[in-house]
C-alpha cells in the first residue's frame, strides 16, 4: 500500500465521491509515468479520505506550501451523471 512518502515525485489527485449523500474526496497520486495510485494511511491501512473541502486544501497545502490553488473536483448534478458511491 502506498503512501506518499513511497512514491517520490507525484502530484496528488482528489477524486469525489457520494457517501450517503455528503461529498468526500479520496486521494491519488499520479506518478511521473502519468499512472495513480491511491494513498492510504500508514497506521490503519485504510484509504485516505477527506470528508470537507477544508480538509481537502489542508492536505494539498501541507504537501505544497508555496501553492496558491488546489481544484476541488465535484460531482454532476445532472441526473443521467454517472456516481461513484460507497
Amino acid at each position: 500500500m502506498p503512501n506518499l512518502g513511497q512514491v517520490g515525485s507525484a502530484d496528488l489527485l482528489y477524486k469525489p465521491i457520494d457517501v450517503g449523500g455528503k461529498l468526500e474526496w479520496t486521494v491519488y497520486v499520479r506518478r511521473p509515468d502519468w499512472t495513480a495510485m491511491q494513498v492510504y494511511i500508514a497506521r490503519t491501512g485504510e484509504p485516505k479520505r477527506l470528508k470537507v473541502a477544508n480538509a481537502l486544501i489542508s492536505d494539498h497545502q501541507g504537501h505544497y506550501p508555496d501553492a496558491t490553488e488546489v481544484v476541488v473536483p465535484v460531482l454532476s448534478l445532472g441526473a443521467d451523471a454517472a456516481v461513484d458511491q460507497e
